[in-house]
This record gives structure tokens, C-alpha cells and sequence, in this order.
């Protein structure tokens, strides 16, 4: 290997790991999170409605699609994956900018970004309860307005990890693995 491209290969990878993180914050807005998929249903919420809750289920019954909020709903391991993502992000940067610290910085985030990624994956596990109003109901029986607490794990039981989330997952996890190898196997200073 010539010597340019092995001062140029930690660089390429940072800029790779960088872009998969990106990549990750993206389709934690854009798709979903977690889904569920029955006879003439699809039903959805994102990855961002379930890391600080009351978000929206999107859901389509016989082609007409219909949205509706939910009270409370909020993911731990959603939140933890979130934030272990904008802690890492600062790692990231601040390794940029501290030069004298920069393998520990890349060593640091590169951690919290394969760790954001096994939280993605426990999006389902736990979370705080949901306030379930059956004023989404109404149209089936008009005049009801009552409302119950329900777990989240019972609540979203039928559901399965979405598109988003599992995007979000694979990339911080290669993420992750990119920056702890360039920092302990090619960084070697």
C-alpha cells in the first residue's frame, strides 16, 4: 500500500461513517419504525413517534389511509438509541476539531454509534404506557369517549421492526465498526 492511500484511508473512512450516520438520522424520520401488516390493514409509526412518544400511526384499511395520535407511546430503547446518536455526533465533530484527541474522540463515537444500533433493535422492548381514546372509534360507535391505559408492549405486540428502524440499526452499527477499526487498527499512533 503506497503511503498516499494509507494517509488518505483513515480520512475515506471517516467520511464513510459519517455518511452511514447521516443516512441513519434520515430514515429515523422517513420510515417506519415499527409496522404491522394484517387481512386488507397496514399500519405504521416512525421511529422518531415512538423516541419521545405521542407520535402518529399511520394506517391503511382497504387502500384509504387514515392517521391517528396516540397519547404517551414513548420507546426507551428508541430514546437511548437516539440520544447515544447525538452524543456520538459530538464525538465525532469535537474529534475533528481537538486534534490531540482525535483517536479518542473516533474510539468514543465510534462505541456510542454500534451501541445506538443495538438499542434500535430493542425499539419494541419497553416503553411508557399508552393512552388509548376510543375517539379513533367513534365513526364505529358514535357517542363513546372513553379512554384506557395501555402497555406498551401489549399495545404494540403485533407490530414488527419497521423499515426505519432496521436501517437506523445496520447503519450506526457499520458505522460504529468503521470508526472503532480505523481508530485501533489503522490509526495506530
Amino acid at each position: 500500500m503506497s503511503e498516499k492511500l494509507k494517509s488518505l484511508l483513515p480520512l475515506i473512512l471517516k467520511g464513510v461513517a459519517c455518511l452511514f450516520v447521516v443516512l441513519a438520522f434520515i430514515f429515523m424520520f422517513a420510515l417506519p419504525g415499527l409496522s404491522a401488516e394484517a387481512e386488507g390493514m397496514k399500519s405504521s409509526i416512525s421511529l422518531f413517534g415512538l423516541v419521545f412518544g405521542n407520535g402518529t400511526i399511520h394506517t391503511e384499511i382497504l387502500s384509504k389511509g387514515s392517521d391517528a395520535s396516540i397519547s404517551g407511546g414513548m420507546s426507551f430503547f428508541a430514546l437511548f438509541a437516539f440520544i447515544l446518536l447525538i452524543i456520538g455526533i459530538v464525538c465525532f465533530v469535537l474529534g475533528f476539531v481537538l486534534k490531540e484527541k482525535a483517536k479518542l474522540f473516533g474510539l468514543v463515537s465510534g462505541v456510542l454509534f454500534l451501541l445506538a444500533g443495538i438499542c434500535a433493535f430493542l425499539v419494541k422492548v419497553a416503553g411508557t404506557d399508552i393512552v388509548v381514546s376510543m375517539g379513533i372509534l367513534e365513526s364505529l360507535l358514535p357517542g363513546s369517549n372513553v379512554a384506557a391505559n395501555v402497555a406498551f408492549t401489549d399495545f404494540f405486540k403485533e407490530y414488527n421492526l419497521g423499515v426505519g428502524s432496521i436501517l437506523f440499526a445496520i447503519f450506526n452499527i457499520l458505522a460504529g465498526g468503521i470508526l472503532v477499526v480505523n481508530e485501533l487498527v489503522l490509526n495506530k499512533k
